[in-house]
């Protein structure tokens, strides 16, 4: 008397993940299975537009990639209807056989007990009172030594992708300004005698730009999509245990599939839609995979993986010790070299491979490191890496920069005594640089950008490093093309390529020749695209993966 009684019904969490009921499974599967849906037909589009053009390729090696990819897309199709019939099919062989055999009595009886009363006695609410009396609830805590250990700070390891990211997007932008061997409109900070040729630079004028351009990019191709192989693989052992083969499988078809196929079906293909169209070369919509190359091998490599885990037992490997780890990039090294020396150039990019002897001097290595690092939690060891240890590598890392600027110095710009063959080094050096490169600049991020939580900079930075990535070829070439325009109102005459497609020129009033723009120009084209480039792209990013479907994928 003078309480009130009010009655809960709980419903057991343990009982309803036992009652399994198929109506809200088949709900939560299908709020995300349309889209991998969408993407599996898209992967069988994908191959057949690369079977239909096979008789249109110029070589053999252009041809055997066609239908290399045409394979490739099928496989990801395979697997892409593996997840979306497996689900279904589970469902109605529980329902036909599970279901049919167990009473229909003893499923109500489980559906009553997952039902608890609970029964609460609560003091009534006096009037005019203006604070209702709260439930006084004693709350459990588990005793102190059954408490988990408190999860490491990996922070470090986002703000290396994102790092890394930066600089993709900065290498990209600086080959257009020097070598014109990346996406899209570039232009060349050399004068070569024959045009026709850019890989010939006997007798040809250098500029100011292109001996630091040359180190940059060759201090960093050496190593980092090695590096971005190994991060990426060094998360998906746990997340295999995590959800399993098929999550697994579907949620690498979903952001890796879908961020390539998003590139190569539309964004690539408008790219050079509007640079075709400024520079007033025919117009065509053609297939393309750019910069995605490494998704595409980053999702092979991963299914590889996937497939494997299934029948193999996990490496258990602690980590050697580094200085074992620079020996095994010697190692590498062979291997690159071999390939480098052995495989024909024309077939060195064969399946969209950017330069097989990086593929498996390299990149399945690293990738493979990366599944072993993270089954067996090698990045502590980073963490706890020894000071001396930690400025050895600083200091190998340091010798190779040093050395790749001398090489650079001595083809561009002669220095006495110092007659470095850029072919031999360029075949032999990435191994055994990427190695110590890696390792330090996870320990370096890891010691000074390990800040959690991170700030909103670096953590939205982070979250839209992958989109970047996608994107960024188109974004900068926008601005090139305002940089172009800018020329052309100063009166500055361009002159485009014939012979290779997107290389623009400027005319020498002199003879009446084409001619490389002068330094002073290149310089200030670099820093306006690469400022301008890295303003936009990013938050560009950030709001394009909060579009609907989009949102899904990147």
């Amino acid at each position: 008397r003078g309480k009130r009684r009010v009655r809960f019904t709980v419903t057991s969490a343990t009982a309803f993940a036992s009652t399994n009921h198929p109506r809200d499974e088949l709900f939560n599967e299908h709020s995300v299975m349309w889209l991998t849906t969408v993407i599996t037909a898209l992967w069988v589009a994908a191959a057949a537009w690369r079977f239909a053009v096979i008789d249109d390729q110029g070589s053999a090696p252009d041809r055997g990639t066609a239908i290399f990819n045409g394979v490739n897309f099928l496989i990801m199709a395979l697997f892409g209807v593996y997840c979306v019939l497996e689900p279904l099919v589970q469902k109605h062989l529980k329902r036909t056989h599970g279901e049919a055999d167990e009473p229909a009595e003893k499923r109500e009886g489980e559906k009553e007990a997952a039902q608890i009363a609970v029964v609460v006695d609560t003091p009534p609410k006096v009037e005019g009172d203006l604070q209702t009396v709260p439930l006084d609830v004693e709350a459990k805590q588990p005793p102190a030594d059954a408490a988990k250990p408190a999860r490491r700070k990996m922070a470090y390891l986002t703000n290396v992708k994102t790092f890394l990211t930066f600089i993709v997007v900065t290498f990209h932008i600086t080959i257009q300004f020097s070598m014109d061997v990346a996406d899209g409109i570039g232009t060349l900070n050399v004068q070569l005698a024959d045009l026709s040729n850019p890989s010939n630079l006997e007798n040809a004028k250098f500029g100011s730009f292109l001996t630091g351009a040359s180190w940059f990019t060759n201090v960093n191709q050496y190593y980092f999509m090695a590096a971005f192989f190994f991060i990426s693989a060094y998360f998906c052992p746990k997340s295999m245990d995590r959800k399993g083969f098929r999550r697994f499988v579907e949620d690498k078809l979903v952001r890796l599939g879908g961020g390539f196929l998003l590139y190569s079906l539309l964004l690539g293909p408008i790219l050079f839609l509007y640079c075709f169209a400024y520079a007033g070369y025919p117009v065509t919509y053609e297939f393309y995979i750019g910069p995605p190359w490494f998704i595409l091998w980053l999702l092979n490599f991963t299914m590889i993986y996937a497939v494997i885990a299934q029948f193999a037992a996990p490496v258990k490997m602690n980590m050697p010790h580094p200085v074992i780890l620079l020996l095994f990039g010697a190692f590498l090294s062979a291997a690159f070299y071999g390939v480098g020396v052995g495989v024909p150039p024309e077939w060195m990019s064969f399946g969209n491979m950017v330069q097989w002897r990086y593929g498996i001097g390299l990149y399945i290595p690293f990738f493979t490191a990366g599944i072993v690092a993270g089954r067996n939690d090698w990045m502590k060891n980073v963490e706890e890496m020894k000071t001396w240890i930690v400025w050895m590598l600083r200091t190998i890392v340091v010798g190779f920069w040093i050395l790749m600027f001398l090489e650079a110095g001595s083809g561009i710009i002669p220095i006495p005594g110092i007659n470095i063959d850029s072919g031999v080094l360029d075949n032999l050096l990435p191994p055994i640089y990427a190695v110590p490169m890696t390792l330090a600049l996870i320990q370096f991020f890891h010691q000074y950008f390990n800040g959690t939580p991170p700030s909103k900079i670096a953590k939205n930075a982070g979250a839209a490093a992958y989109t970047v990535y996608i994107i960024h070829t188109v974004v900068y070439n926008v601005w090139i093309i305002a940089f172009i325009a800018i020329l052309k109102a100063a009166g500055v005459s361009i002159w485009w390529s014939q012979e290779k497609t997107l290389l623009y020129l400027t005319i020498d009033p002199a003879t009446g020749e084409p001619t490389m723009l002068p330094d002073g120009y290149i310089w200030a084209g670099w820093l306006w695209t690469l400022i301008l480039s890295q303003l936009t792209v990013w938050p560009l990013a950030h709001y394009m993966r909060q579009l609907p479907v989009l949102n899904k994928i990147l």
